[in-house]
């Protein structure tokens, strides 16, 4: 393989400023159609996702690819404790299509797994440590690159859809429990409760003051129209809504998304997570949304997929996503 040093006209640094943002966001809308992204983003989405991730400072970890002075492609890396003897490191990256031919791709993983081999070598012998990527499966291309390097292919997401005008069934709420408006000083607690209420679902990393900030930050952050249901002083469960704009702008569609649910385990089993969805479709309708839609881990032990099935939503196959995974090897 060969380093950046050997593959003439390239050079690569590390994050300098908030203007950075805007260079990788222009980076994401070039790659857009190659890595099989949809939707939009902003320069402040990209920002809130760094605030997002453990270990990570974009001043160290995040580098940005020139060919003769004009950025062509981006990469990054951070790790995540997932709690007992599990380590996930987290390699990212975006490239200009026109480059993928080249000794680029393999350069810029190489240098991901070499900075989380660096970093896995301060952690305890017992770690079991992974690489991990995030993909959508339409990016053909780069999932066969990820492939063709040892990752596996470890989990499916796939965004599911539902038309407004569907009938909808009256899902009541457990009794005792209701639905009530979001106000400021309740948004710590929602937070803590959809932390504590997520702690079993696939890949869940333990989220503190940073995530918080970031949570709050976040244009998806609407919680006036969040269904989240009460039982007393306790939060029982939530649907966080959300309408994304920008994205129904691109796309030309009407969509809301019932997305971040989630309910305590002591109210799960009784019809709740039924009843906050049907709460939040009919919003949906009577705001002149046309559809709805989520995302679901196929493989959620909760069967979420088929109660999704049940109130009419059905898979949109042209958004599936993948982890792909494999062991890192420590530093001797």
């Amino acid at each position: 393989m060969r380093p950046f040093s050997a593959i003439p006209t390239i050079s690569l640094r590390t994050f300098s400023d908030d203007s950075d943002y805007e260079r990788l966001c222009d980076l994401w809308l070039a790659c857009r159609q190659s890595f099989g992204w949809e939707g939009a983003i902003t320069a402040d989405d990209l920002k809130n996702q760094s605030q997002w991730k453990q270990h990570f400072d974009p001043y160290r970890q995040q580098y940005l690819v020139f060919d003769e002075g004009h950025l062509i492609g981006s990469c990054a890396h951070n790790w995540s404790d997932m709690g007992g003897n599990l380590a996930v490191f987290h390699v990212d990256g975006m490239l200009l299509p026109q480059y993928w031919q080249t000794d680029l791709p393999e350069a810029m993983l190489n240098l991901m797994e070499e900075r989380s081999r660096e970093m896995a070598a301060g952690l305890p012998e017992e770690k079991q440590c992974f690489l991990s990527s995030w993909l959508p499966q339409k990016g053909e291309a780069v999932l066969d690159f990820y492939l063709a390097h040892g990752y596996q292919k470890t989990r499916y997401f796939i965004e599911m859809v539902r038309p407004t005008s569907l009938p909808l069934a009256a899902y009541p709420l457990p009794q005792g429990v209701e639905i009530r408006p979001v106000d400021e000083e309740h948004l710590r607690q929602i937070f803590e409760a959809e932390n504590e209420a997520t702690h079993d679902h696939w890949g869940h990393i333990e989220y503190g003051d940073e995530q918080y900030l970031a949570w709050l930050d976040d244009r998806r952050c609407q919680p006036h129209i969040w269904k989240v249901a009460w039982e007393g002083k306790e939060i029982c469960g939530m649907v966080r809504s959300y309408v994304d704009e920008l994205e129904n702008q691109t796309e030309q569609r009407l969509r809301g998304y019932t997305e971040f649910i989630s309910v305590r385990r002591p109210w799960r089993r009784k019809g709740l997570a039924k009843a906050l969805l049907a709460e939040s479709i009919r919003m949906f309708r009577d705001m002149g949304m046309q559809e709805t839609a989520l995302g679901v881990d196929t493989e959620n032990p909760s069967s979420a997929q088929a109660l999704y099935h049940n109130m009419g939503y059905t898979e949109n196959r042209d958004k599936t996503y993948l982890v792909v995974t494999k062991p890192l090897v420590r530093q001797s």
